[in-house]
């Protein structure tokens, strides 16, 4: 079947993606007001409410912003983002206002793996952020017929998230309002992580089974009224294009609505529905509107598994049974996509999805219908939420009971570009040479791409000092695949394990860590190990085994008892680790060179741990926050393990500073390259100007995470290669 218009909007698709990747989108500059508080004036395009706490915050997308009568952003569909302080009054949709606050950037990743909020919010068009923003002027004259109806459309919104808390209960209105209204700000963080982690998260997002069951079950009413095609099929588009806008009008909601229209269109004409055209057409529109979103996962998403549907579908089902063929087909297609995104695929979400996915139909269903009841009679509604009450805990208790098996998240790491090209040609082969293959070869070359894909080379040990901000996360691994962490904490940076650490681990493919040492307990060394000992493996790689000093057992600290306490409820074996101690697995020797029997815990950072790491001729010292007396113990030590002929690599105490890492210190130790972990303008002034002085006049290379980012140090045979995240 000849379609011309797909094929010319897959030329499109690739120039615009062609030119996006030689032409990225630039950050909007706002050096000269940043951190300032200034007036902004725009047009309010937009509201949301996030709750956190227990504390509801009010935010305004205001756009095409002026600021002093000049236009802050070069493209006239950048937002500002703007969390109203408590005091602030309400404005209509549409309205000019002006409104005072304090300016701020989004923070790109500094890490492999963690979330870039710089990245993300360029593709959703928003600029900046202003907090404590509080609206001088506001002039509702300017209110266009366009926001007239988009507010009356925000009340309909509201007054149903109102009807579904008066249906069901706390947590269930969450999710419904999620599921029906495409509100997740009063959706439970930890079902949202839940249904992330087990691969069901979709159901959240308004998309093609929304769309259709809504339209098609219009359509049918409007039809048993006997209304005529053309008139009948108009109302249902209208319809759906404002329940779009009502909802926010995402991706996958943009998607399914064009080509639901195309297909009320078809039927208005009475012309055969090519569902791949309409879906091209879509894809064309979309990023015509924003082309950024050829970068954007729900993007990719949505339109993968309509793709899958389409084209892998037909094939497969030649082969397989209809149910085992639309499954694999949309694991095949979105399997690049999950893992280039999450870099872990949850195994039994393809069992979960076989049945989630046909009780989403029954779901939005009988949601709809106890949200009318609810307007009749409270109770009535009450009742009638009682089935929808019943599937969520099917979703939950599903969700739990993946949670239990171990081998139920299989962590890959980010997939390299050229495996994912690979893994595309090999897919294509296989399904277009199906009739040379039995089944079970079919399966069996499947199954070998997907290993393909998920391929990870060790070729030495690699050294990465995480960016945790202000605090210390050193992760190790080797060439036969043993994962290790020394430290992992922050004092700048709220939930480092779950926003820092974990993303970055996964990203690496770390199922599990192997061994974690902590070499004091101050939190901006262990706060992040501890969340992810109580997490016990649901969210972040599991820990498999625990070191802490002599010297944290010696004090007995409240500190030192959560975490042993921590450790035991979740069944991680601790051991105590002191001067001498040596752990060796695959390719890694690790030995503790302090502290010693002598060490009471008294001075937690004269006492922290002092792990040495050696291949090779290639050696590195983790210091902890080593102070003078514990150097002066060091350099006693240090000689005997450390030649002068070797390559030393110092992870510098203290985050840099002046009271650690003495001349003594180096001109004993005398390493090559130097590596300090610290937070952006901290404020402590690490690294401190008397430390970078003592290395600078040593002619000793040093690396700040401030700086680089995420600090990753190679040593293979063939020398060692230091590099930043960032530069």
């Amino acid at each position: 079947m000849r379609r011309p218009l797909s094929d010319a909007g897959l030329i499109f698709i690739l120039i615009l993606l062609i030119l996006k990747l030689i032409i990225p989108d630039v950050p909007v500059d706002i050096s000269g007001i940043e951190s300032h508080t200034v007036s902004v004036s725009a047009r309010l395009v937009r509201k949301e409410v996030k709750i956190k706490d227990g504390e509801e915050t009010l935010i305004w997308y205001i756009q095409t912003p002026l600021y002093k009568g000049s236009e802050i952003c070069p493209n006239s569909k950048d937002m500002v983002m703007c969390f109203m302080s408590q005091s602030a009054d309400d404005c209509l949709l549409g309205t000019r206002v002006t409104v005072r606050g304090s300016i701020r950037g989004f923070e790109p990743a500094t890490n492999p793996g963690v979330f870039d909020s710089a990245k993300y919010y360029r593709i959703m068009h928003v600029a900046f952020r202003m907090f404590d923003a509080v609206p001088e002027a506001a002039d509702e004259s300017t209110v266009t017929p366009y926001y007239r109806l988009c507010n009356r459309l925000q009340r309909l919104r509201s007054n149903i998230g109102i009807l579904c808390d008066l249906c069901f209960d706390e947590e269930d209105s969450g999710i419904i309002r999620g599921i029906l209204l495409g509100d997740k700000s009063y959706l439970d963080a930890d079902t949202k992580v839940m249904y992330s982690r087990n691969g069901i998260a979709h159901i959240l997002a308004i998309s093609g089974l929304h769309i259709s069951m809504l339209g098609t079950g219009l359509a049918f009413l409007l039809k048993k009224c006997r209304v005529n095609t053309p008139i009948r099929c108009s109302i249902v588009i209208l319809l759906m294009i404002l329940y779009g806008i009502m909802t926010g009008m995402a991706a996958s909601a943009a998607r399914a609505i064009i080509m639901f229209s195309f297909r009320m269109t078809a039927e208005i004409l009475k012309r055969t529905y090519d569902a791949a055209t309409a879906l091209t057409i879509a894809a064309v529109m979309v990023l015509t509107a924003n082309p950024s979103y050829l970068f954007y996962s729900g993007f990719q998403f949505s339109f993968g598994a309509i793709c899958a549907v389409l084209l892998v579908i037909p094939i497969l089902e030649d082969v397989f049974p209809k149910l085992v063929s639309g499954g694999l087909s949309v694991n095949i297609i979105t399997l690049p996509i999950y893992l280039h995104n999450y870099y872990y695929f949850p195994i039994l979400s393809v069992l979960l999805n076989l049945y989630i996915i046909p009780l989403m139909s029954v779901l939005l269903g009988m949601s709809i219908v106890a949200v009318a009841g609810c307007v009749i009679y409270i109770p009535l509604g009450r009742i009638l939420a009682f089935p929808v009450h019943l599937i969520l805990r099917i979703y939950e208790y599903s969700c739990r009971l993946c949670d239990l098996i171990p081998w139920n998240r299989y962590v890959t790491g980010k997939p390299a570009v050229v495996l994912t090209m690979v893994y595309i040609i090999l897919i294509a082969l296989i399904l277009v040479f199906r009739s040379r293959q039995t089944r079970m070869q079919i399966l069996l070359h499947l199954c070998a791409a997907g290993i393909i894909l998920t391929i990870r080379l060790y070729p030495g040990i690699s050294v990465t000092t995480i960016d945790v901000g202000q605090g210390d996360g050193i992760y190790i691994s080797d060439n036969s695949g043993t994962d290790i962490m020394i430290d992992g904490g922050s004092s700048s940076v709220s939930e480092v394990g779950k926003y820092r650490l974990a993303p970055f681990l996964f990203s690496q493919g770390v199922a599990s860590l192997d061994a974690v040492f902590i070499t004091h307990l101050d939190s901006d060394h262990y706060i992040g190990l501890l969340e992810m000992i109580e997490d016990g493996g649901l969210s972040s790689p599991r820990i498999e085994h625990l070191y802490l000093t002599c010297a944290e057992e010696a004090s007995g600290s409240e500190t030192y008892e959560r975490i042993v306490d921590a450790a035991v409820t979740q069944n991680i074996p601790i051991d105590i680790i002191r001067q001498g101690d040596i752990y060796r697995r695959g390719g890694l020797y690790l030995e503790c060179l302090y502290p010693d029997e002598s060490c009471t815990g008294e001075d937690t950072n004269d006492e922290s741990l002092v792990m040495h790491l050696r291949y090779r001729n290639t050696h590195m010292l983790f210091t902890g926050d080593l102070g003078g007396s514990g150097e002066t113990a060091l350099c006693s030590v240090i000689n005997n393990v450390v030649r002068p002929e070797d390559t030393l690599i110092l992870k510098v105490a203290h985050h840099g500073s002046r009271y650690s890492t003495y001349d003594e210190f180096l001109d004993r130790s005398g390493p090559d390259i130097a590596l300090i972990s610290a937070g952006r303008k901290n404020r402590y002034g690490h690294p401190h100007a008397e430390l970078i002085e003592r290395l600078t006049s040593r002619s000793i290379p040093y690396f700040n995470t401030a700086r680089y980012g995420a600090i990753r140090v190679d040593v293979t045979r063939r020398g060692v290669n230091v590099r930043g995240y960032l530069k």
